[in-house]
């Protein structure tokens, strides 16, 4: 929960670029950076069966 992914981001960020005639494309990662996100063990949803 909580992430998101990468190659998602990086065509929103194209399309942003494109529709606003932006001068450059910055990477994903100075948009998105998973360093506040707890490991995906933790964060990973965990489905049980009756």
């Amino acid at each position: 929960m909580g992430d998101l992914d990468d190659a998602r981001l990086t065509r929103g960020i194209g399309i942003v670029v494109e529709g606003y005639d932006l001068p450059t494309t910055p990477e994903a990662s100075a948009v998105f950076n998973r360093a506040f996100l707890p490991p995906l063990a933790e964060r990973a949803l965990v489905y049980k069966t009756k």
